[in-house]
C-alpha cells in the first residue's frame, strides 16, 4: 500500500513569531501588525467578558448597578477607556489594512500602517474631551 508522504512537522504561525522576536530577529513591518491584530483582538475580548459582568450587575437591583457604576468612575477608569478606544480603533482599521492588502495587492503595506497607526492616535487626541 502507498502511504502519504511524511513531511517534517513545522512549529505554528504564533510559535515562529514569539521564537523569531525573542531572537531578535528583524521581521517586517506585516508580522508585527499581524501580532498587533492577535493582541488587540484578546484585549477586546477580555473586555468584553469584563463589560457583560458589570452589566449583569443590573440583575441585583437598581442599588447594586448604581455602586458599581461609582465604583467605575474613577479617573483610571477614564484612562482605560481611552485606551480601550484607541485599541477598538486600532483593531478596525488594521482589519480594514488586510483588506485592501488583500484586495489590491499592489498598496504599499508600511504606508497604510502608518497612516492607520496616525489615524488612531488623531482619534483618541480628539475624543479626549468626551470621554473625560
Amino acid at each position: 500500500m502507498n502511504e502519504a508522504p511524511q513531511y517534517p512537522k513545522r512549529p505554528g504561525v504564533i510559535n515562529r513569531f514569539f521564537r523569531r522576536t525573542l531572537w531578535g530577529e528583524k521581521m517586517n513591518l506585516g508580522a508585527y501588525m499581524w501580532g498587533l491584530q492577535r493582541v488587540t483582538g484578546l484585549i477586546l475580548l477580555v473586555y468584553l467578558l469584563l463589560h457583560l459582568y458589570i452589566l449583569s450587575s443590573i440583575f441585583g437591583g437598581a442599588r447594586t448597578f448604581d455602586q458599581t457604576v461609582a465604583a467605575v468612575d474613577h479617573p483610571l477608569i477614564k484612562l482605560l477607556e481611552l485606551g480601550l478606544l484607541g485599541t477598538v480603533v486600532f483593531h478596525a482599521l488594521n482589519g480594514l489594512r488586510l483588506i485592501l492588502m488583500t484586495l489590491f495587492v499592489e498598496l504599499d503595506q508600511k504606508i497604510l500602517a502608518y497612516g492607520l497607526g496616525c489615524a488612531t492616535l488623531i482619534f483618541v487626541v480628539v475624543s479626549i474631551p468626551f470621554v473625560w
